[in-house]
Parts: C-alpha cells; sequence; structure tokens
C-alpha cells in the first residue's frame, strides 16, 4: 500500500506542478481538492497511523486490493482530468469569458451590494435566534431537526454576501486600501457565521483560502509568485477551522453528551472535519462494485441532470442523493449519507470506462472555465468566483450532482456578476483606486 501511495502523491505533485507552471488556475486547485479529499486519508491507511472508517467494514489485512485498485481509479480520474483540460484550453473561445466578469465594475457598488445583503443576512439571522433562542437552538434545529428542509432560499442572502464581500476584500487589497479591505473581510466572516447556523461549515473555507492564497497582486493563482510556504499556511489554516467548527457544532447537537466524533482519533477527527473521507468510500465502491453489487448505469447522472426542476413543479422528482443510497446499501436505516466524490460517481455508475469519460469531459470543462477566467482579468469577483467553482460547482470534477450546484451557487454568482454596474469613465476608475 505504501508502494502505491508514494506513486499517486507523486502523481499528484507532477501534476499540479505542471499546472502551476502553465497558469492553470483552475486545475491545480482542483488537485489540491484531490490531496486534501484522497491523498491525506490515503496516508493515513497506507502509514497505519488510521484505519478505514468504518471499521466495522474493513477487518484488518483484507483491504490491500481495494486500497491499491483504489489508488487506481483515482489516479486514472485525475490523469485524463489534466490530460483533457489541455483540449478545453484550445476549446474554449479565444477570448470567451462566460462564467466570470470580464468588464471593470464600480467597487463601490460591489461593496453597496455586499452591504445589503449582510443587513438581509444578520436579519434573517436574528429572526432565527430569537425563534430558537440561541446559536445552538438554530443549529440544533437544522441539522437535528431537519426544521430548513425545503427553505434553503433563505441562506442565499448570506452565502452571496460572504462572496460579494470576498470579492470587495479581494478589490480593496488590489487598490492598497486596508482599512476597507478589513471591513469587507468582517463581512465575509458575519456571513460566513449565519450560512453556519445551518450547521455548514464549508463557506468558512472561501474566506481562509481567499486570504492565504489570492493574491493581493494583479496576479493569478497560478503565478510562480505563490510561494509554497503560503499554500502550507493555507492548508493548515483550512484544517485548523475546519475542524473547530466540526467541534463547535457537536457541541450544540451532543445536547450535552460526548459525541462520537470527540472519541475518535485525531487523524480521523481531521479527516472528518474537513469531509475528507472520500477515500474510504471509494475503498468500499472499488471492493464490492461489480464484485457484489450491480453498477447504477447512469441513473444518478439522470437524477443530476433534473435536479434543478422546482419540487413545486414535479413533486415525485428524482432525488440526486447517491451518498444515502451508497450508505443504505450497509446501513439500510441511515438517514445521511457517505460522500463519494466524483470518482465514485463515475464509477459507480459506469465502472472504470465512467472514470475516464467523468475524467475527460471534467478536464474540459475546468479547461474553459480556466480560459475564460484568464481571458477576463483578475477582479475580485473573478478570484472569489475560481474558488465557488472549484469547491462546491465541481468539486473534483463534474459529479451527479454538479447541476443542481450549478443552480444553487452559479445563478446567484452569475446574476451578481452580470448587474454590476461598470465603471463610466477613467475619472471613476481612480476615485475607486483599482488599477487595471
Amino acid at each position: 500500500m505504501i508502494i502505491a501511495c508514494l506513486i499517486f502523491l507523486m502523481l499528484l505533485s507532477v501534476l499540479y506542478a505542471v499546472s502551476a507552471r502553465s497558469s492553470s488556475d483552475l486545475i491545480a486547485i482542483t488537485i489540491l481538492v484531490f490531496l486534501v479529499y484522497y491523498g491525506f486519508r490515503a496516508i493515513l491507511i497506507a502509514t497505519g497511523l488510521d484505519s478505514p472508517s468504518p471499521d466495522y467494514l474493513f477487518a484488518v489485512g483484507t483491504y490491500e486490493a481495494a486500497y491499491v485498485r483504489t489508488i487506481f481509479g483515482i489516479s486514472l480520474f485525475v490523469s485524463a482530468l489534466v490530460a483533457f483540460s489541455q483540449f478545453g484550453s484550445v476549446l474554449a473561445p479565444r477570448q470567451g469569458t462566460l462564467g466570470f466578469r470580464k468588464d471593470r465594475y464600480s467597487v463601490a457598488s460591489l461593496g453597496r451590494l455586499a452591504g445589503l445583503l449582510t443587513t438581509m443576512s444578520v436579519t434573517i439571522g436574528a429572526l432565527l435566534l430569537i425563534k430558537y433562542g440561541s446559536f445552538g437552538g438554530v443549529v440544533v434545529a437544522a441539522k437535528v431537526g431537519k426544521e430548513f428542509a425545503g427553505l434553503g432560499f433563505i441562506r442565499i442572502p448570506a452565502v452571496l454576501g460572504a462572496i460579494t464581500s470576498l470579492a470587495a476584500f479581494q478589490d480593496s487589497r488590489i487598490a492598497g486600501d486596508r482599512r476597507r479591505a478589513a471591513w469587507f473581510f468582517l463581512l465575509a466572516i458575519v456571513n460566513s457565521a449565519v450560512v453556519f447556523m445551518w450547521g455548514q461549515r464549508s463557506i468558512a473555507v472561501i474566506p481562509v483560502a481567499v486570504l492565504l492564497i489570492a493574491s493581493p497582486k494583479v496576479t493569478m493563482f497560478g503565478s510562480k509568485r505563490v510561494p509554497l510556504a503560503r499554500m502550507i499556511l493555507a492548508g493548515v489554516s483550512v484544517v485548523s477551522v475546519a475542524l473547530s467548527l466540526r467541534y463547535l457544532r457537536d457541541s450544540f447537537t451532543s445536547n450535552g453528551s460526548q459525541s462520537s466524533f470527540s472519541e475518535q482519533n485525531v487523524w480521523r477527527q481531521i479527516s472528518q472535519a474537513v469531509n475528507g473521507v472520500y477515500f474510504d468510500s471509494s475503498l468500499l465502491a472499488f471492493r464490492d462494485w461489480p464484485k457484489i453489487h450491480m453498477f447504477r448505469q447512469g441513473e444518478d447522472f439522470i437524477a443530476g441532470l433534473l435536479g434543478p426542476v422546482p419540487r413545486l413543479l414535479w413533486p415525485e422528482k428524482p432525488v440526486p442523493n447517491l451518498g444515502v443510497w451508497f450508505r443504505q446499501v450497509y446501513e439500510p436505516q441511515a438517514l445521511n449519507g457517505w460522500p463519494v466524490g466524483s470518482v465514485g460517481d463515475w464509477y459507480l455508475n459506469f465502472g472504470f470506462l465512467g472514470i475516464v469519460v467523468g475524467g475527460a469531459f471534467s478536464g474540459i470543462l475546468i479547461g474553459v472555465l480556466n480560459s475564460n477566467f484568464r481571458n477576463a482579468g483578475s477582479q475580485g469577483i473573478n478570484q472569489v468566483a475560481i474558488f465557488v467553482y472549484a469547491l462546491y460547482i465541481f468539486p473534483q470534477g463534474i459529479t451527479a450532482n454538479s447541476p443542481l450546484q450549478a443552480v444553487a451557487w452559479g445563478v446567484p454568482l452569475w446574476l451578481t456578476m452580470k448587474f454590476l454596474p461598470p465603471l463610466r469613465s477613467t475619472q471613476e476608475t481612480l476615485q475607486e483606486g483599482v488599477e487595471r
């Protein structure tokens, strides 16, 4: 297992270096996501620091072959993604900017929008606090009582507030206005806290990533000016924030008793805090499919394509939730799922052929988006958008849930980009304090 793990880590390192050197920003971030979600657990399991989870499904000494098979499948997907991203760059329109904002916009207008959205976000948060009595009461209602099912739209002001605040923060950094940058970063934290009321920690990752990775200069992520030390610091900071928020959330939902999370070893706590158990789920998938269970023949991708249809119009529409189905294969009474990621989505539906096809499609799409990002420029909204694409809409490439995520995250982001008023004159550009 150690040899397979070393080969996998070397592959990710080489692919990351090539992507960074060629300024393939979105591809480089995607590879880092694979390192966090798969590489970290692969190291722990290969070195014996932790065992696959859940323990009762993996008898000691019985998963070595599945480990090698899993490493091969993930490596195949990532290699196809990076290789076909070059085709995506070629296929992309020479001046295409779809998904990003090309012309300069009024940072003052962006700041006012961030302030308005934050006001709405805080108002909604305050009403929830009044209704449930405390911050913890809201978290329990969301995560345990499932009382907000179907009410995801009330999170939109907070999510958009965080995104626009971070964009204004980045534009202020570029302009050298530290006071205004600090104010907008504070707004992003406030909005992230409101989203956390729903028990969702993921939005808190973006402020940390933008602060430590996105450059305050007018350069891109893939530039050589982004030092390795900053990347390592960003990784440690993201893990620390995720772990702290997981402890905090569990303190709200455990009702004073010791949670199962706190009883685990530190390595598994870190893995679960960053949702980094995709590798464990993949071990089960590559071990038991198709040996024991049949592939799903695209069922989840069909459900994903139909996912954006409002349930009001189609009450009985299929639910794109492969993770829940996957866990219920082993634990039929479970209500929450086990994340399987892009590799698992394609493999469980189509086998190894699906891995190659899924990696190829993912690479083409990410290559097009990366080219568009380069063409659009380094405005703050674009630098934040690239993290939204890499972490939420297309995490690890195309997944069965990507259409639904594109609606939930992409549409609000694109509307924000579209309706930001452009700069009207050179004088206004100087007044904004933002240089091209």
